[in-house]
């Protein structure tokens, strides 16, 4: 609908500018006004009509004028009724804006008269237009004051109390979107991450009753947060919040980028994640610049050993060694307009001494080789949207770019020392991931997954709640699964698939 263009933004830059050049803001407000003029049927609109022989009116007094005009008065009688137009319930507004009045005259009465009559036809004429409302809140705060409060307090004193509408268009409830819909702010990212991230995102508090407008939002937070698994573990305590966002700390075996389940990797990552939001309130993320970003050590260990003792992995050996490096981990919310985007990057020095995993060599005696890979990196654009306004279901879509460097170092038969090595695979290579997540009442999550496709294999998981206890305790099935390469022969490092179910217990999220 065209009232979603830009009537808003423009409303947002004029009444919370101070410091702005004449021009522009002549510039603007002759914008709004003639979308206003023209538009007004297709705006959503309210509106607060008021006879003229009311006790507010005569209080009023006049009304200046903006281009040269004389103040307006105001007409005492009750042939004349004043209907006066704003805004609220906006994105973006916490309270309503007063945007100009008409005067709606009873065509043939006596507008002098106690107690008029006429033809009960009636003409309206905008007497305050928009520019000469602006400027009223700038120059005449009070009386502006006046009109807002005079309106504001109408549901104030009768929650019951209906606006009416200039809205021309009927909306039909039985009307299926067909494609969904998507959150203007950063809203469907933050329900994603509070549901499926391994790190705690704040969630705002239950409301309650207080002045309109009045403080900021306020938020809901446990003593500590915890997220462990089977496969990683991570941790934060409200010491480690700070003004602008908050930090934790996490242990893990998981490799983002290559096809491969926990533990096969061969990592043992430890590091830290810090949550930063940049806006005019701390507490406002849903219209901030989010910066999430994990900083990580990994440290190539033999987890393969712990992989093949534990019953919870079916299948899949591990065949590669990722090696010592340190990666980064970056979440942004819409940076210069753009869409959500995520980096991972993965670099370390090669170093090929001990590996956890080796195979005989049948073409050459006493030797053997195993594989290492050293960097690892991911960029990719997040979109979401949900399929109805219920929030039910809340989709999210992935696609980028996923790259890894894939070397083979020769041993002699049981030295702990490479003899030499070979580059075997230096990929750059598409990646597309489909997330689904079911919330049945629109606030407690009940179902997540995932699907990833990254160099012609395929990755799942998945998690479902099982359990949930007072205090912010809950208990989760998850699993995961990793496919062999799908189209294509398998190379020597990839496994032929397999799979790993845990629970994981969550407090505080």
């Amino acid at each position: 609908m065209k009232y979603k263009n830009y009537l808003y933004l423009f409303l947002l830059f004029l009444f919370g500018a101070e410091a702005v050049f004449a021009q522009e803001v002549d510039d603007y407000i002759y914008k709004i006004d003639l979308k206003l003029r023209k538009d007004k049927n297709y705006l959503n609109l309210f509106y607060l009509d008021v006879p003229g022989n009311e006790a507010f009116i005569r209080g009023l007094g006049t009304i200046p004028r903006q281009d040269g005009r004389d103040p307006f008065s105001f007409k005492n009688s009750e042939a004349v009724n004043y209907r006066f137009v704003f805004i609220k319930d906006a994105i973006g507004l916490d309270s309503l804006i007063v945007l100009y009045v008409t005067e709606l005259v009873t065509a043939g009465a006596d507008t002098n008269a106690l107690f008029a009559e006429g033809t009960g036809e009636v003409t309206d004429n905008v007497v305050i237009p928009f520019k000469d409302m602006y400027y009223l809140k700038v120059t005449a705060p009070d009386t502006y004051a006046k009109i807002f409060e005079h309106i504001d307090r109408q549901q104030r004193i009768d929650p019951e109390f209906k606006y009416g509408t200039l809205l021309g268009i009927v909306p039909d409830d039985e009307i299926k979107t067909s494609l969904g819909i998507t959150s203007r702010d950063n809203t469907d990212f933050l329900n994603y991450m509070r549901a499926n991230y391994n790190h705690w995102y704040p969630r705002e508090a239950p409301k309650v009753a207080g002045r309109r407008g009045g403080g900021e939002t306020a938020t809901q937070s446990f003593a500590y947060r915890l997220d462990a698994g089977f496969s990683s573990v991570s941790f934060a305590h409200r010491f480690m919040d700070f003004s602008l966002g908050g930090a934790s700390i996490e242990l893990g075996t998981e490799e983002p980028v290559l096809n491969v389940l926990p533990y096969q990797a061969n990592i043992l990552n430890f590091g830290f994640r810090t949550l930063i939001s940049v806006a005019d309130k701390k507490t406002d993320l849903y219209n901030a610049l989010i910066i999430d970003a994990r900083f990580m050590g990994r440290v190539a260990m033999n987890t393969t050993s712990i992989a093949d003792n534990l019953p919870f992995i079916l299948g899949g050996g591990s065949r590669v060694n990722v090696g010592t490096s340190a990666a980064v981990d970056l979440h942004l919310t819409r940076p210069f307009g753009m869409p959500f985007l995520n980096l991972y990057v993965s670099v370390g020095s090669p170093g090929y001494s001990s590996p956890s995993v080796r195979f005989n060599d049948p073409k050459i005696t006493n030797t053997e080789y195993a594989y290492w890979s050293f960097t690892q990196a991911e960029a990719t654009m997040s979109f979401y949207w949900n399929t109805s306004d219920k929030k039910t279901v809340r989709m999210k879509a992935d696609v980028g770019v996923g790259h890894y460097d894939m070397r083979k170092a020769y041993y002699s038969k049981g030295s702990k020392t490479q003899r030499s090595n070979e580059s075997v695979k230096n990929l750059v290579s598409p990646v597309v991931a489909f997330s689904l997540t079911f919330v049945p009442d629109g606030v407690n999550e009940l179902f997540g997954g995932k699907v990833r496709i990254f160099d012609s294999s395929v990755k799942a998981e998945s998690w479902l709640k099982l359990l949930e206890f007072p205090g912010g305790h809950t208990i989760r099935f998850a699993a995961t699964v990793v496919s062999g390469p799908l189209g294509r022969s398998r190379d020597d490092w990839e496994s032929e698939g397999g799979a790993m179910v845990q629970l994981r217990y969550r407090y505080g999220f």
